[in-house]
């Protein structure tokens, strides 16, 4: 996503609900929105239905922004903070530039990654419980030999689904978890040939987004499996080309929508009840799901059965 273009949503809503009570201050959300970042839209829509069922009057604004990685401009955030009662920053922003925006004393909601035990607001998704439910979910179907299919390196969220995927994968001796690394212009097909070259079969795919689970899908067909009768394949995100593909993926869907309303409430509960000094920082998280469909069954591999126990051994994490 290094490359991706976006716009920056500033949505702004008044601090009471009460319309008699207006004070002319604003909530001002800043929304980074990439072409290939669906969550964030996922996000706007819940705050968009959120406000029509409070009656919030809100003025939608956009400005455009390249990408993910452009830096946010000298002081933008903390000029945002000092005129306005509230901020929702959704989507990457420079750490100088949220310290700056956090030291005026405005309510900030984050969604997003924050550093281990930041005194921040934030609201985020489960990618840890994810990468678990998905490798358990796998071992369920008898699968022994599971790939998890990182793509490019870099992004925490495809780091964070594995450490806990690695995770579940320890506590089952039989199970040997592969990772495969690789740049996502036609990447996959080499990287997976070096991997079978070592002697490795998985019998299923963890994919770290549904963009990566299509092109897996379509490299395996293309190479004459059968999904799921010969390999079974796992997204994450359920967006809409999950639905469309045959067989139709069975993936993570990530609450996006719902995020969004938890947290235009959480910032209206800020703006109407400053947080104290000393008082602790709010995690809310939203819990994802495994959405079921057909590119996933039980394992028919016959070095791999479902009832197969093997000897107790040390469990294998193999990267690419």
């Amino acid at each position: 996503m290094a490359s991706a273009s976006g716009v920056s949503h500033r949505v702004k809503l008044p601090r009471r609900r009460n319309p008699a009570s207006y004070s002319g201050q604003f909530v001002t959300l800043n929304f980074i929105l990439p072409m290939r970042w669906r969550r964030a839209a996922l996000c706007l829509k819940g705050i968009k239905v959120t406000d029509r069922l409070l009656r919030l009057p809100i003025a939608y604004t956009t400005t455009a922004k390249r990408s993910v990685h452009q830096r946010d401009s000298q002081g933008q955030l903390e000029e945002l903070a000092r005129t306005c009662a509230g901020l929702l920053l959704v989507g990457p922003h420079d750490r100088e530039a949220i310290r700056a925006a956090m030291a005026t004393g405005t309510p900030i909601i984050r969604f997003g990654w924050v550093d281990p035990l930041e005194d921040a607001d934030q609201v985020s998704g489960t990618d840890h419980e994810a990468g678990q439910a998905v490798i358990q979910y796998l071992v369920d179907l008898g699968h022994r030999s599971i790939a998890y299919v990182h793509g490019t390196p870099g992004y925490r969220g495809r780091r964070e689904r594995f450490y806990d995927a690695r995770e579940i994968a320890e506590r089952h001796p039989d199970v040997t978890l592969h990772v495969l690394q690789f740049e996502e212009e036609n990447g996959f097909a080499e990287t997976y040939r070096a991997l079978k070259e070592k002697g490795a079969r998985p019998t299923a795919f963890f994919c770290a987004h549904d963009g990566l689970a299509l092109t897996v899908v379509s490299e395996l067909l293309g190479q004459g499996y059968r999904i799921p009768d010969d390999v079974s394949v796992v997204g994450f995100g359920d967006f809409s080309p999950a639905k469309q593909i045959s067989p139709a993926l069975t993936t993570v869907r990530m609450e996006g929508q719902e995020c969004g309303a938890v947290g235009l409430r959480l910032l209206l509960e800020r703006i109407e009840n400053p947080r104290q000094p000393g008082t602790p920082a709010r995690r809310v998280q939203v819990a994802s799901r495994i959405i079921e469909r057909r590119s996933t069954g039980p394992c028919k591999d016959p070095a791999h059965p479902s009832d197969y126990t093997a000897p107790r051994q040390e469990p294998r994490i193999v990267s690419v």
